[in-house]
Protein backbone atom coordinates (compact mmCIF):
# COMPACT_ATOMS: atom_id res chain seq x y z
CA UNK A 1 0.00 0.00 0.00
CA UNK A 2 2.43 2.63 0.82
CA UNK A 3 4.56 1.50 -2.17
CA UNK A 4 1.48 2.40 -4.14
CA UNK A 5 0.85 5.85 -2.44
CA UNK A 6 4.58 6.68 -3.33
CA UNK A 7 3.93 5.75 -7.14
CA UNK A 8 1.22 8.12 -7.17
CA UNK A 9 3.19 10.91 -5.44
CA UNK A 10 5.85 10.45 -8.10
CA UNK A 11 3.27 10.51 -11.34
CA UNK A 12 3.20 14.26 -13.17
CA UNK A 13 0.96 16.48 -12.30
CA UNK A 14 -0.18 16.64 -15.32
CA UNK A 15 -1.37 12.55 -15.22
CA UNK A 16 -3.48 14.06 -12.12
CA UNK A 17 -5.14 16.91 -13.35
CA UNK A 18 -6.22 14.46 -16.96
CA UNK A 19 -7.29 11.83 -14.14
CA UNK A 20 -9.04 14.49 -12.50
CA UNK A 21 -11.08 15.73 -15.90
CA UNK A 22 -11.80 11.99 -16.49
CA UNK A 23 -13.64 11.11 -13.20
CA UNK A 24 -14.90 14.32 -13.46
CA UNK A 25 -17.02 13.31 -17.04
CA UNK A 26 -17.74 9.82 -15.83
CA UNK A 27 -19.60 11.42 -12.62
CA UNK A 28 -21.43 13.52 -14.99
CA UNK A 29 -22.25 10.93 -17.09
CA UNK A 30 -23.72 8.35 -14.34
CA UNK A 31 -25.98 11.32 -13.33
CA UNK A 32 -27.27 12.18 -17.09
CA UNK A 33 -27.72 7.79 -17.05
CA UNK A 34 -29.36 8.07 -13.81
CA UNK A 35 -32.16 11.42 -14.49
CA UNK A 36 -32.78 9.76 -18.45
CA UNK A 37 -33.74 6.27 -16.68
CA UNK A 38 -35.87 8.41 -14.13
CA UNK A 39 -38.01 10.33 -16.56
CA UNK A 40 -38.65 7.59 -19.19
CA UNK A 41 -42.35 6.76 -19.34
CA UNK A 42 -43.63 3.20 -18.17
CA UNK A 43 -45.06 0.60 -20.65
CA UNK A 44 -47.35 -1.77 -20.50
CA UNK A 45 -49.88 -2.09 -17.49
CA UNK A 46 -49.29 1.76 -17.49
CA UNK A 47 -50.81 2.76 -20.69
CA UNK A 48 -54.44 3.44 -19.08
CA UNK A 49 -52.47 5.98 -16.85
CA UNK A 50 -50.92 7.14 -21.08
CA UNK A 51 -54.80 7.59 -22.00
CA UNK A 52 -55.35 9.40 -19.17
CA UNK A 53 -52.47 11.91 -19.58
CA UNK A 54 -53.73 12.03 -23.17
CA UNK A 55 -57.30 12.64 -22.26
CA UNK A 56 -55.81 15.43 -19.40
CA UNK A 57 -53.94 16.92 -21.95
CA UNK A 58 -56.48 17.02 -24.82
CA UNK A 59 -59.07 19.21 -22.68
CA UNK A 60 -56.37 21.25 -20.88
CA UNK A 61 -54.90 22.15 -24.34
CA UNK A 62 -55.01 24.83 -26.35
CA UNK A 63 -56.61 23.84 -30.28
CA UNK A 64 -55.03 25.44 -32.98
CA UNK A 65 -56.79 25.33 -36.80
CA UNK A 66 -54.62 25.02 -39.32
CA UNK A 67 -55.34 25.55 -43.07
CA UNK A 68 -55.97 21.85 -43.96
CA UNK A 69 -58.82 21.92 -41.41
CA UNK A 70 -56.72 20.09 -39.15
CA UNK A 71 -56.56 20.43 -35.16
CA UNK A 72 -52.95 21.25 -33.24
CA UNK A 73 -53.02 20.24 -29.16
CA UNK A 74 -50.66 22.09 -27.42
CA UNK A 75 -49.99 20.08 -24.27
CA UNK A 76 -49.44 21.41 -20.71
CA UNK A 77 -47.73 20.24 -17.81
CA UNK A 78 -50.44 17.84 -16.89
CA UNK A 79 -49.74 16.22 -20.66
CA UNK A 80 -49.70 15.97 -24.22
CA UNK A 81 -51.87 14.35 -26.82
CA UNK A 82 -50.25 11.56 -28.98
CA UNK A 83 -49.61 13.43 -32.32
CA UNK A 84 -51.08 10.74 -34.49
CA UNK A 85 -53.76 10.21 -32.54
CA UNK A 86 -54.92 13.87 -32.81
CA UNK A 87 -54.16 13.45 -36.52
CA UNK A 88 -56.68 10.22 -36.77
CA UNK A 89 -59.24 12.06 -34.52
CA UNK A 90 -58.96 15.13 -37.08
CA UNK A 91 -60.01 12.84 -40.08
CA UNK A 92 -62.54 10.91 -38.47
CA UNK A 93 -64.43 14.51 -37.60
CA UNK A 94 -64.14 15.71 -41.09
CA UNK A 95 -65.54 12.53 -42.17
CA UNK A 96 -68.15 13.10 -40.00
CA UNK A 97 -68.85 16.48 -41.10
CA UNK A 98 -69.59 15.66 -44.54
CA UNK A 99 -71.81 12.77 -43.46
CA UNK A 100 -73.51 14.96 -41.72
CA UNK A 101 -73.80 17.30 -44.40
CA UNK A 102 -75.32 14.67 -46.64
CA UNK A 103 -78.16 13.45 -44.27
CA UNK A 104 -78.97 17.58 -43.84
CA UNK A 105 -79.43 17.44 -47.35
CA UNK A 106 -81.02 14.21 -47.45
CA UNK A 107 -83.24 15.80 -44.77
CA UNK A 108 -84.28 18.63 -46.63
CA UNK A 109 -85.37 16.78 -49.73
CA UNK A 110 -89.85 16.40 -49.60
CA UNK A 111 -89.90 12.12 -48.51
CA UNK A 112 -92.59 10.33 -50.22
CA UNK A 113 -94.77 11.00 -46.75
CA UNK A 114 -94.69 15.08 -48.06
CA UNK A 115 -95.72 14.52 -51.75
CA UNK A 116 -99.22 15.29 -52.35
CA UNK A 117 -101.17 11.32 -52.13
CA UNK A 118 -103.95 10.69 -54.93
CA UNK A 119 -106.50 11.65 -51.86
CA UNK A 120 -105.41 14.98 -51.68
CA UNK A 121 -106.05 15.18 -55.35
CA UNK A 122 -108.91 17.14 -56.27
CA UNK A 123 -111.11 13.76 -57.62
CA UNK A 124 -113.54 13.79 -60.44
CA UNK A 125 -116.08 14.48 -57.99
CA UNK A 126 -114.57 17.41 -57.23
CA UNK A 127 -114.07 18.51 -61.04
CA UNK A 128 -116.82 21.18 -62.55
CA UNK A 129 -119.18 19.43 -64.70
CA UNK A 130 -119.98 20.27 -68.11
CA UNK A 131 -123.38 21.40 -66.87
CA UNK A 132 -121.90 23.89 -64.13
CA UNK A 133 -118.96 25.43 -66.99
CA UNK A 134 -119.63 27.34 -69.76
CA UNK A 135 -119.01 25.74 -73.07
CA UNK A 136 -117.99 28.70 -75.53
CA UNK A 137 -114.69 29.92 -76.41
CA UNK A 138 -115.21 33.01 -73.58
CA UNK A 139 -116.06 30.41 -70.46
CA UNK A 140 -113.93 32.06 -68.40
CA UNK A 141 -115.30 35.37 -68.80
CA UNK A 142 -118.84 34.62 -67.98
CA UNK A 143 -120.41 36.29 -65.23
CA UNK A 144 -123.13 34.97 -62.74
CA UNK A 145 -124.46 31.77 -61.45
CA UNK A 146 -127.12 31.29 -63.76
CA UNK A 147 -129.63 31.85 -61.33
CA UNK A 148 -133.41 34.28 -61.22
CA UNK A 149 -131.25 36.06 -58.71
CA UNK A 150 -127.36 36.13 -59.96
CA UNK A 151 -128.33 35.31 -63.74
CA UNK A 152 -125.58 34.77 -66.52
CA UNK A 153 -124.54 37.99 -68.04
CA UNK A 154 -123.23 38.20 -71.41
CA UNK A 155 -122.70 40.01 -74.46
CA UNK A 156 -123.28 38.11 -77.78
CA UNK A 157 -120.20 38.27 -80.62
CA UNK A 158 -120.16 41.21 -82.91
CA UNK A 159 -119.11 39.44 -85.69
CA UNK A 160 -121.87 37.02 -85.53
CA UNK A 161 -124.59 38.28 -82.95
CA UNK A 162 -124.52 35.32 -81.73
CA UNK A 163 -123.40 33.62 -78.22
CA UNK A 164 -123.46 29.55 -76.70
CA UNK A 165 -125.09 28.88 -73.73
CA UNK A 166 -123.60 26.45 -71.01
CA UNK A 167 -124.84 23.05 -70.82
CA UNK A 168 -128.56 22.72 -69.46
CA UNK A 169 -129.96 20.01 -68.04
CA UNK A 170 -133.11 18.00 -69.39
CA UNK A 171 -136.02 19.81 -68.60
CA UNK A 172 -134.57 22.66 -66.43
CA UNK A 173 -133.69 26.37 -68.08
CA UNK A 174 -130.89 29.05 -66.95
CA UNK A 175 -131.38 32.54 -66.43
CA UNK A 176 -129.26 34.94 -68.59
CA UNK A 177 -129.06 38.78 -69.13
CA UNK A 178 -127.78 39.84 -72.18
CA UNK A 179 -126.92 43.08 -73.63
CA UNK A 180 -127.55 44.71 -77.33
CA UNK A 181 -130.22 42.82 -78.13
CA UNK A 182 -132.81 45.08 -77.73
CA UNK A 183 -135.53 45.51 -80.28
CA UNK A 184 -133.43 42.42 -82.04
CA UNK A 185 -134.79 39.04 -83.27
CA UNK A 186 -134.15 35.99 -81.07
CA UNK A 187 -133.14 33.26 -84.25
CA UNK A 188 -134.60 29.41 -83.02
CA UNK A 189 -131.90 26.90 -83.91
CA UNK A 190 -132.80 23.89 -82.36
CA UNK A 191 -136.15 22.35 -81.80
CA UNK A 192 -135.36 21.35 -78.36
CA UNK A 193 -134.93 25.22 -77.16
CA UNK A 194 -137.60 27.44 -75.40
CA UNK A 195 -137.24 30.92 -74.14
CA UNK A 196 -139.53 32.61 -71.64
CA UNK A 197 -139.19 36.08 -71.86
CA UNK A 198 -138.59 39.04 -68.87
CA UNK A 199 -142.70 39.14 -68.94
CA UNK A 200 -143.08 35.67 -68.57
CA UNK A 201 -144.23 34.53 -71.98
CA UNK A 202 -142.82 31.28 -73.63
CA UNK A 203 -141.47 31.19 -77.20
CA UNK A 204 -140.62 28.28 -78.84
CA UNK A 205 -140.19 30.07 -82.27
CA UNK A 206 -138.20 33.21 -83.48
CA UNK A 207 -139.56 36.31 -82.03
CA UNK A 208 -138.77 39.90 -81.93
CA UNK A 209 -137.09 41.15 -78.55
CA UNK A 210 -138.73 43.82 -76.65
CA UNK A 211 -137.23 47.66 -77.17
CA UNK A 212 -134.71 48.84 -74.12
CA UNK A 213 -132.38 51.91 -73.18
CA UNK A 214 -128.85 51.36 -74.97
CA UNK A 215 -126.41 49.40 -72.78
CA UNK A 216 -129.42 47.60 -71.16
CA UNK A 217 -129.75 44.44 -70.72
CA UNK A 218 -132.80 41.92 -71.53
CA UNK A 219 -133.44 38.96 -69.39
CA UNK A 220 -134.46 35.68 -70.78
CA UNK A 221 -134.50 31.78 -69.20
CA UNK A 222 -133.24 29.48 -72.05
CA UNK A 223 -134.97 26.14 -71.61
CA UNK A 224 -134.16 23.04 -72.41
CA UNK A 225 -137.30 20.79 -73.35
CA UNK A 226 -134.84 17.30 -74.63
CA UNK A 227 -134.04 14.41 -72.76
CA UNK A 228 -130.42 14.77 -72.56
CA UNK A 229 -128.18 18.21 -71.68
CA UNK A 230 -127.22 20.41 -74.27
CA UNK A 231 -125.47 23.57 -75.28
CA UNK A 232 -127.80 26.16 -77.51
CA UNK A 233 -126.88 28.72 -79.82
CA UNK A 234 -128.80 31.95 -79.42
CA UNK A 235 -128.55 33.91 -82.59
CA UNK A 236 -129.82 37.12 -82.65
CA UNK A 237 -130.53 39.71 -85.74
CA UNK A 238 -131.69 43.51 -86.56
CA UNK A 239 -134.78 43.38 -87.98
CA UNK A 240 -135.28 44.05 -90.87
CA UNK A 241 -135.91 46.91 -91.74
CA UNK A 242 -134.19 48.53 -89.16
CA UNK A 243 -131.21 51.06 -89.68
CA UNK A 244 -128.39 48.25 -89.15
CA UNK A 245 -130.50 45.81 -91.46
CA UNK A 246 -131.92 48.20 -94.42
CA UNK A 247 -133.76 46.55 -96.96
CA UNK A 248 -131.86 46.57 -100.45
CA UNK A 249 -133.03 47.66 -103.19
CA UNK A 250 -132.89 48.59 -106.85
CA UNK A 251 -134.15 50.23 -109.90
CA UNK A 252 -136.53 53.18 -110.00
CA UNK A 253 -139.54 51.84 -107.85
CA UNK A 254 -142.16 52.44 -107.60
CA UNK A 255 -141.65 50.57 -103.78
CA UNK A 256 -144.76 50.21 -101.79
CA UNK A 257 -144.82 49.25 -97.75
CA UNK A 258 -147.48 48.86 -95.18
CA UNK A 259 -147.14 49.99 -91.85
CA UNK A 260 -148.94 48.25 -88.81
CA UNK A 261 -151.02 50.97 -86.80
CA UNK A 262 -148.69 51.82 -83.47
CA UNK A 263 -145.39 50.78 -85.40
CA UNK A 264 -143.21 53.55 -84.13
CA UNK A 265 -140.03 52.51 -86.07
CA UNK A 266 -140.93 52.88 -89.16
CA UNK A 267 -138.80 51.06 -91.94
CA UNK A 268 -135.16 51.62 -93.65
CA UNK A 269 -134.04 51.15 -97.51
CA UNK A 270 -131.04 51.24 -98.80
CA UNK A 271 -130.37 51.96 -102.40
CA UNK A 272 -127.30 52.45 -104.52
CA UNK A 273 -127.34 55.94 -106.84
CA UNK A 274 -127.46 54.68 -110.59
CA UNK A 275 -126.26 58.02 -111.56
CA UNK A 276 -124.71 61.90 -110.38
CA UNK A 277 -126.65 64.61 -110.49
CA UNK A 278 -130.27 64.63 -108.28
CA UNK A 279 -132.11 61.93 -107.42
CA UNK A 280 -136.13 63.42 -107.45
CA UNK A 281 -137.97 60.94 -104.90
CA UNK A 282 -142.29 61.10 -104.98
CA UNK A 283 -143.87 59.86 -101.83
CA UNK A 284 -147.70 59.31 -101.09
CA UNK A 285 -149.25 57.64 -98.54
CA UNK A 286 -152.87 56.56 -96.83
CA UNK A 287 -152.02 58.69 -93.69
CA UNK A 288 -149.87 61.44 -92.85
CA UNK A 289 -146.68 60.22 -93.06
CA UNK A 290 -142.98 61.29 -93.27
CA UNK A 291 -139.96 60.07 -95.50
CA UNK A 292 -136.37 60.98 -94.36
CA UNK A 293 -133.23 60.61 -97.07
CA UNK A 294 -129.63 60.70 -95.85
CA UNK A 295 -126.47 59.82 -97.60
CA UNK A 296 -123.82 57.63 -96.11
CA UNK A 297 -120.81 59.70 -96.46
CA UNK A 298 -119.59 59.87 -93.11
CA UNK A 299 -117.51 63.52 -94.32
CA UNK A 300 -120.32 64.96 -95.92
CA UNK A 301 -123.46 64.35 -94.26
CA UNK A 302 -126.64 64.93 -96.43
CA UNK A 303 -130.20 64.65 -94.50
CA UNK A 304 -133.65 65.70 -96.32
CA UNK A 305 -137.20 65.25 -94.77
CA UNK A 306 -140.66 65.29 -96.69
CA UNK A 307 -141.86 67.43 -94.00
CA UNK A 308 -139.28 70.42 -94.14
CA UNK A 309 -137.99 70.00 -97.62
CA UNK A 310 -140.96 68.99 -99.84
CA UNK A 311 -141.42 70.38 -103.13
CA UNK A 312 -144.57 69.62 -105.31
CA UNK A 313 -144.27 69.25 -109.38
CA UNK A 314 -147.55 70.42 -112.35
CA UNK A 315 -149.43 67.28 -110.99
CA UNK A 316 -149.32 67.91 -107.50
CA UNK A 317 -147.52 65.21 -106.17
CA UNK A 318 -144.89 65.68 -103.31
CA UNK A 319 -141.00 64.86 -103.99
CA UNK A 320 -137.46 65.51 -102.11
CA UNK A 321 -134.24 66.50 -104.33
CA UNK A 322 -131.10 65.08 -103.53
CA UNK A 323 -127.81 65.79 -104.45
CA UNK A 324 -126.00 62.31 -105.22
CA UNK A 325 -122.64 60.78 -106.83
CA UNK A 326 -122.89 57.95 -108.90
CA UNK A 327 -122.72 54.97 -107.16
CA UNK A 328 -123.07 56.17 -103.44
CA UNK A 329 -125.47 54.51 -100.81
CA UNK A 330 -128.37 56.42 -99.82
CA UNK A 331 -130.85 55.08 -97.08
CA UNK A 332 -134.24 56.02 -96.89
CA UNK A 333 -137.07 56.04 -94.00
CA UNK A 334 -140.39 56.15 -94.40
CA UNK A 335 -143.09 56.03 -91.18
CA UNK A 336 -146.78 56.75 -90.25
CA UNK A 337 -146.57 60.61 -88.03
CA UNK A 338 -148.37 60.58 -84.81
CA UNK A 339 -150.73 63.15 -84.32
CA UNK A 340 -151.41 65.29 -81.47
CA UNK A 341 -153.80 62.94 -79.86
CA UNK A 342 -154.25 59.63 -80.38
CA UNK A 343 -151.86 56.85 -81.62
CA UNK A 344 -149.70 55.85 -84.48
CA UNK A 345 -151.98 55.14 -87.55
CA UNK A 346 -151.45 52.31 -89.84
CA UNK A 347 -150.39 53.53 -93.44
CA UNK A 348 -149.58 52.47 -96.61
CA UNK A 349 -146.87 54.19 -98.12
CA UNK A 350 -145.62 54.34 -101.61
CA UNK A 351 -142.54 56.18 -103.57
CA UNK A 352 -140.28 55.99 -106.68
CA UNK A 353 -137.22 57.51 -108.35
CA UNK A 354 -136.30 59.50 -111.13
CA UNK A 355 -132.96 60.90 -111.78
CA UNK A 356 -132.59 64.68 -113.02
Amino acid sequence: MENIIEKLKGLDKKVWIGAGIAAAVIIILIIALVIGLGNKKPTGGNAGNSQNNSQVGTQSGTQAGTEDGATEVIGTEEGTEDVTEVGTETEMTESESESQKESEKDSQKPSSSQQPSSSQQPSSSQQPSSSQTPSNSEAEDILGKGSKDDPYLERPDTATMSLTTVSVPAGKTVYYSIYNVGGMWFEFADADMYIIDSAGKRHDSTFKIENVMAGDAVSFQIGNKGTTAKTFTLKFSNAKGSWENPEVISGNGPFQKHLNAGDDAGYWYSVKTAQAGTLRIYMSATAKSEMTVQNMDVNVTIARKLSEDAQTDEQGRQYIDFPVKAGEEIRIHVQAVKPTRGSIPATDITFEFAYK
